[in-house]
């Protein structure tokens, strides 16, 4: 093994050390001001009849505003990319294409990461149509035989 070997062998185990010791990231509550627009967003929306669910996320006296289901505000829950995509069932390029379309909510940016509003498409979600079927026109269903039991 020659010397520049030996030396980009030690980088890459520096880096995996480096990599194992990151701690992971740490949600950071939203500004005090960001924090009230979505508040107010909230409210906007309850008062025009759209439904707004509130869970219990925790002491917030203590400032734990995080739940096991993600980021949480009052009166707002925040779901990522992979539950969107989960509900909606499409591909996240066909979700973007919608969004810039005006087809679908809009993400918020979490420092780096989307998330959207679970009120938001849970309301796209309902708005979609209801799929219209035929009646059906085929001969009636058999009945199955009525089976007696034998006596023993």
């Amino acid at each position: 093994m020659s010397a520049t070997q030996a030396e980009l062998a030690r980088k890459a185990a520096n880096a995996v050390a480096a990599r194992k010791a990151r701690k992971p990231k740490q949600f950071t509550p939203l500004p005090e001001k960001q924090s009230k627009q979505l508040r107010d967003a909230a409210e906007a929306r309850a008062a025009k009849g759209h439904r707004v669910e509130r869970h219990d996320r925790g002491d917030r006296a203590s400032g734990d505003s995080d739940g096991p289901d993600g980021p949480h505000i009052e009166g707002i829950r925040l779901i990522s990319k992979t539950e969107v995509l989960a509900r909606v069932g499409v591909s996240f390029p066909t979700l973007w294409l919608w969004m810039r379309e005006g087809r679908f909510p809009l993400s918020r940016d979490l420092g780096g990461s989307s998330a959207w509003i679970e009120s938001e498409v849970t309301d796209w979600i309902e708005s979609l149509p209801v799929r219209e079927y035929k009646p059906y026109s085929g001969p009636e269903p058999r009945k199955a035989p009525n089976r007696a039991r034998a006596s023993v």
